[in-house]
């Protein structure tokens, strides 16, 4: 279950879908209180690996993976390490 700010209004679609999606898993009367650590994980990584318009049709998780691989890269490449070479 994820929830939206009160303000970003751009937030509440994403939440809504994301909710939905989870909804066609899980039964109405689940109590998120009651699953196990090991079925939350099941849950993310069916949601992770969901292609999203928004992404251009790529999954969270691999988007997550290439802004990581970006970030580690954009690292190794900036003004301060390169001095050290």
């Amino acid at each position: 279950m994820r929830f939206c700010e009160t303000q970003p209004p751009w937030q509440k679609g994403a939440v809504e879908n994301a909710n939905k999606s989870l909804g066609h898993w899980l039964c109405r009367d689940t109590d998120p209180n009651t699953l196990s650590q090991e079925e939350l994980r099941q849950l993310c990584a069916r949601q992770n690996a969901m292609l999203c318009k928004g992404l251009g049709f790529r999954t969270p998780a691999k988007c997550s993976r290439s802004t990581r691989s970006d970030a580690a890269t954009d690292a190794r490449n900036s003004p301060a390490n390169q001095s050290r070479v």
